[in-house]
């Protein structure tokens, strides 16, 4: 599932690390943009394809029930934040390959203290329970890719020089 996502990241560092070193700032947004629409329509897609086939899918890799039941719940809670995801990937690595490198070590500090942060008190929350383990997940991505387009809007990255 994250894979797709990680190879639009990929495509986007090396745009953006080629449009740096041609001044072609403008550019690199642009292939922001394309890499983002892109993602928006994977993201439905899955989410669809979660939501309908989500059982079967599970079972493919185990066959216990009770199991295929849970994480199709789970499988289905996290679909909800996959655009998310995919828009921090694609943030990620376009900073990444602006050679914007505070941006990557905040960015882990953002998300080890999100991740920690919302599993203990999602957790804790009865009516949640386990279920917090997958909201935890979405929302990190949610909480990091927030960041990431906050970095990203700021426009510091324009000013790096790679050399």
């Amino acid at each position: 599932m994250q894979q797709i996502f990680a190879a639009l990241g990929a495509a986007i560092v090396t745009y953006t690390g080629q449009n740096m070193g041609a001044g072609k700032y403008d550019r690199i947004s642009l292939g922001v943009v394309a890499a983002m629409k892109i993602s928006a329509v994977v993201s439905v897609v899955l989410l669809a394809l979660f939501w309908v086939f989500g059982h079967p899918i599970m079972s493919i890799f185990v066959a216990n029930e009770e199991i295929i039941s849970i994480a199709a719940v789970g499988i289905r809670i996290t679909s909800l934040f996959l655009i998310a995801l995919g828009g921090v990937q694609i943030l990620r690595y376009m900073l990444n390959g602006a050679g914007d490198s505070m941006y990557a070590l905040l960015n882990g500090v953002v998300e080890v203290i999100a991740r920690v942060a919302l599993a203990v008190s999602l957790t804790a929350v009865p009516l949640i329970g386990m279920w917090g383990i997958w909201l935890t997940t979405g929302l990190t991505w949610a909480v990091t890719a927030v960041f990431a387009l906050f970095r990203y809007k700021q426009g510091a990255w324009k000013e790096k020089t790679l050399i």
